[in-house]
């Protein structure tokens, strides 16, 4: 078996494999996988009660780890980016440091600890234990592609076959046609290794060239985000137009704030070929994965699309007014307040709102991702004076099901400055519009008016 190993490529790492000339995905079989002696959970039960000598007790917990699976290899082909343009680091401390990044990403919720101190309780940690315990870690369907520190790039094998039902939003058909006469298709997602459990970012991939395949960012699969619903917007705005005006016209300009490895701000460019798109990141190293495997490096030289790296508060305050179409705020608060995930609540605070609302022209429409309890969720709704509501379609258990959200929560995307329209006549505008979600009926079953919540 050729031995794997993480090369140092920029600021981070890329799995590669000595001796093969393309990755090596490791994995345990299912029913290892399934055996709990050979998980992630036996460290961290081992550790719960040993702070009294915890990098000692790391160190031989991964090598039992390391020790006790009998992992086989699966080739897959080098997924090429152009993340080799990107200069930086690369040296082996370098290296073993992202590669540490991930194990505590790992590790830290089942110790009970801060993902900090996981990272530092790992130094000690040779490099070749971290490693045997990341390919211990991998499913049989998921290859590490690229980490730094922070950040984790995962590219999911998922199988088509699975996700026939409404619920769980089948392929639209241009990822049906991006799979071919193959029934399996790649899902390329963005991870924060202190949070590893939450997408940040998901699209979808060609297998052979890495290159990001149209189509709205997927909803369904084991890695899938609900970024798509954020789309809605443009219907919506459409829709809300005609009432007023009796007409409606394709959004000149739309601004994403949050925008993450930017899958939605890349299918919003490609298909309205019109519209001017602006995406906001504030974290540098997400814009450098954005434009390294998301394709944005190639789609950045259009004059109609902008990735800018600074605050989303900072940006709306150097707008000038009416300079917007369509405000979509997608941005995470690293922690929970008022029992909200998602917007961070200085979005929700009266001062942002009325600058938000003054960058919009005629018929603008905000769009913000929020995620929390129910009565948080109704409670956020009031204070931004939404105007319609859909909640994120859910998949049905047993299908290859995107990421679930935590227990307790209610995922919606609220939208603000619209007319209330129904989703019927929300259907029949997206009917004239080209392809923003998957299975738009599960959305729009799921559509309402504040009234009506």
């Amino acid at each position: 078996m050729p031995v794997t190993m993480f090369k140092a490529v920029g600021s981070g790492v890329m799995l590669s494999c000595r001796g093969a000339g393309f990755p090596v995905r490791m994995a345990a079989s299912r029913q290892q996988l399934r055996d709990p002696r050979n998980s992630t959970r036996g460290v961290a039960r081992h550790h719960a009660n040993q702070k009294a000598q915890p990098r000692g007790t790391c160190t031989k917990r991964l090598c039992e780890l390391r020790g006790r699976r009998h992992l086989s290899s699966n080739h897959v082909r080098l997924i090429p980016g152009t993340i080799a343009e990107v200069t930086g680091d690369a040296s082996a401390n370098h290296g073993a440091s992202c590669i540490r990044g991930l194990v505590a990403g790992l590790l830290h919720s089942e110790l009970g600890i801060t993902y900090t101190q996981a990272f530092e309780l790992l130094a000690s940690v040779p490099s070749s234990d971290l490693e045997e315990a990341l390919e211990a870690w991998a499913k049989q369907d998921t290859t590490i592609v690229y980490c730094t520190e922070r950040h984790t790039v995962m590219d999911t094998v998922v199988d088509v076959r699975l996700q026939m039902d409404v619920s769980s939003a089948p392929l639209s058909p241009s990822e049906v046609a991006t799979a071919g006469q193959n029934p399996y298709v790649t899902l390329r997602s963005l991870h924060f290794n202190e949070n590893l459990d939450l997408v940040q970012s998901c699209g979808i991939v060609d297998p052979d060239t890495g290159a990001p395949a149209h189509g709205p960012p997927p909803l369904w699969g084991p890695t899938g985000t609900a970024v798509q619903g954020l789309s809605l917007g443009i219907p919506y705005r459409a829709a809300s137009l005609t009432v007023r005006n009796g007409s409606e016209r394709a959004p000149a300009v739309v601004a994403v704030l949050g925008a993450g490895a930017c899958t939605l701000p890349v299918h919003i460019h490609a298909i309205f070929p019109q519209t001017h798109v602006v995406a906001v990141e504030l974290d540098s190293g997400v814009a450098e994965i954005a434009r390294a495997y998301y394709g944005v490096a190639d789609i950045e030289r259009s004059s109609r699309f902008q990735l800018r790296g600074e605050c989303a508060f900072d940006w709306i305050d150097q707008q000038p007014p009416r300079s917007v179409d369509i405000l979509i705020i997608d941005m995470q608060f690293g922690g929970t307040h008022a029992g909200l995930l998602a917007p961070p609540p200085a979005v929700l605070l009266p001062t942002t709102l009325t600058k938000a609302r003054a960058l919009l022209r005629e018929g603008g429409v905000i769009a913000i991702n929020t995620v929390g309890t129910r009565k948080a969720v109704l409670r956020a709704a009031r204070e931004v004076a939404a105007t319609a509501l859909c909640w994120v379609p859910q998949p049905t258990p047993g299908s290859n099901e995107r990421a679930a959200p935590r227990p307790q929560t209610e995922h919606v995307i609220l939208f603000c400055g619209g007319e209330q329209i129904s989703g019927a006549t929300m259907m029949s505008v997206l009917k004239d519009l080209p392809p923003l979600v998957n299975s738009p009926q599960a959305w729009f079953d799921l559509w309402c008016c504040p009234i009506e919540c």
